[in-house]
């Protein structure tokens, strides 16, 4: 082949090769703009039953129910793992180890609450933590976005989840609104934390954790320093993330003797925990992701992204008792709640539904209702203003999705405020009030479902059609270039049959064929041309001596 044509065809190959990487990140990576906006406490958020009252200090928006969190990660923790069922005789290993949530939820309904925690694929772990240092930066006065290029928006493609996007904060940001803030924010754990916030932290223990035959540094490590550090009341938030779970799945499965044991080490801790927090503080346990029946993750299937949620607090959060199954939420849910409960304002770009019942409050169901309807209004608010703006710089939502968006918003505000002139007019009576604030309350999570909905179809859900294409290309390609070489041989080969003359025997691809028009004496890399009388003492013991003999008499014959 001539230098030319091998090049145009490398080319070629290279193209479709890259091609269809593009193709398949297309499908895998999972793309949005992010907005350079950011939330703050002088946003015109603030609902109408508080807007001609003085906020407490501290407060954003609607009165600081707590001036400090815990957060306690548990890597890989899968709902399966804290769901107590006391009627099994024989559990699993994995199963009833973490009785002590149990405990707190049946003993204490309006402090505690389990939740089937839902995370996004795919369920790695950094795409899942990627969202916590946004939530609990916000405490420290963080708004969650990553873009600081004022006025501009950013195409990104990432392994994370879509919907984190909502919540990640660029660490350049966070310096200086701790600074300005004076929040102290406390982390001891997994180190990854280190490269993905470096240096931002008051106080911090990293542990290593690329070893993943190792189950016991990190959580050891973290052991040594929580109480102490929970004693000392030096931080705001505390961020405490336990890894050997995780590793144990990878190296054993969840059905192993060893996932027991790192269990009721959990289930001792939150115990322990428990005892040394204060009235003011709000705890959160949660996994970042589930795991397989093999201890992988990764996917999206059920067990890989059903984690868990535990909230709790020594002072009353539930208005009502549990439900008779832990309700599922997705992770997204939980910024805009801990947002309001810590006194910091909802990220701008947060998709997420309020966990309404985090504010039900000491009250009646008619005060409680006024107060969730508050919070929705506040949640409402914030999700048609991201919309709003995202609309301006982007092709999604589709028009016509957003028109019916912007019509159940508008219509949802129109009544929320007709409502409000009659409770201040006091023209309803109890039951017919709790009636129709049940109502708005339900129009106003019906329109938070539905934008959730919308926004998770373009930014939370794989292509499979574009992967499948993309290996495709991939495939051809790599076929292509194995298959070059035996294009380029034959070509020769057969190039060397038609110059050839008398006398010569031509190996092509390891074989032998005699040509008697030739006696040149030539070599190439994949053909061989050879004189007569150097093949025949070459091939007098192989079984091609008897063809040779055959061919050379019948060419006298001819000749």
């Amino acid at each position: 082949m001539q230098r030319r044509p091998v090049l145009l065809f490398l080319a070629w190959v290279c193209f479709l090769f890259f091609a269809g990487i593009r193709l398949f990140m297309s499908g895998f990576l999972l793309t949005w703009i992010e907005l350079a906006n950011s939330s703050s406490c002088s946003d015109s958020l603030t609902p109408p039953l508080w807007e001609r009252q003085s906020l407490p200090l501290g407060s954003c928006w609607v009165p600081q129910r707590f001036s400090k969190s815990v957060l306690v990660i548990i890597d890989a923790l899968h709902f399966e793992f804290a769901w107590f069922n006391p009627t099994k005789v024989s559990p699993l290993p994995y199963e009833n180890k973490l009785s002590f949530l149990h405990h707190l939820a049946i003993s204490q309904p309006h402090h505690a609450r389990l939740y089937c925690f839902q995370a996004d694929p795919p369920t790695a772990t950094m795409q899942c933590i990627t969202f916590l240092p946004s939530l609990f930066y916000l405490s420290a006065g963080v708004m969650c976005q990553r873009s600081t290029i004022s006025n501009e928006v950013v195409l990104v493609d990432s392994v994370r989840g879509a919907l984190w996007h909502d919540m990640g904060g660029l660490p350049a940001l966070i310096n200086s609104f701790l600074a300005a803030s004076g929040r102290r924010v406390v982390f001891m754990g997994d180190d990854t934390w280190e490269g993905l916030i470096p240096n931002k932290f008051f106080c911090s223990y990293f542990f290593p954790s690329f070893n993943v035959k190792d189950l016991h540094t990190v959580d050891n490590g973290i052991l040594q320093h929580l109480y102490a550090t929970v004693d000392s009341g030096e931080w705001d938030v505390l961020i405490a993330h336990y890894l050997s779970m995780d590793h144990c799945g990878h190296n054993h499965g969840p059905d192993h003797p060893e996932m027991a044991k790192k269990l009721t080490q959990m289930n001792e801790m939150l115990r322990s925990l428990v005892d040394h927090l204060g009235n003011d503080t709000l705890l959160l346990v949660a996994g970042d992701h589930g795991m397989t029946e093999t201890g992988d993750h990764g996917s999206n299937s059920e067990k890989e992204v059903n984690a868990v949620l535990f909230v709790y607090s020594k002072t009353p959060l539930f208005g009502t008792g549990p439900p008779e199954e832990p309700e599922a939420i997705p992770q997204v849910n939980l910024v805009p709640a801990v947002a309001l409960l810590l006194g910091v304002p909802t990220p701008q770009s947060n998709i997420g539904e309020v966990m309404v019942e985090l504010f039900s409050g000491d009250g009646d169901a008619v005060s409680a209702a006024l107060q969730q309807l508050s919070v929705y209004h506040i949640n409402t608010k914030q999700v048609d203003r991201f919309l709003h703006s995202y609309s301006l710089v982007a092709h999604d939502p589709p028009a016509e999705q957003l028109q019916h968006l912007q019509e159940l918003f508008s219509s949802a505000m129109e009544e929320h405020t007709q409502l409000l002139a009659q409770v201040q007019g006091v023209t309803l009576v109890p039951l017919e009030l709790e009636f129709s604030l049940g109502s708005f309350i339900g129009r106003f999570w019906l329109y938070l479902r539905e934008a959730q909905a919308v926004c998770t179809q373009p930014w939370a859900h794989f292509h499979p059609l574009r992967m499948v294409g993309g290996c495709t290309l991939i495939a051809t390609s790599c076929l292509l270039c194995y298959m070059a070489p035996e294009l380029a041989a034959a070509s020769q080969c057969w190039e060397n049959q038609s110059a050839g003359t008398e006398g010569v025997l031509i190996q092509c691809r390891g074989r032998f064929r005699y040509d008697p028009k030739s006696e040149i004496k030539t070599q190439t890399r994949s053909n061989a041309v050879y004189p007569k009388e150097l093949l025949l003492s070459k091939v007098e013991n192989s079984s091609n001596r008897i063809e040779w003999k055959k061919r050379h008499k019948s060419s006298k014959q001819s000749g």
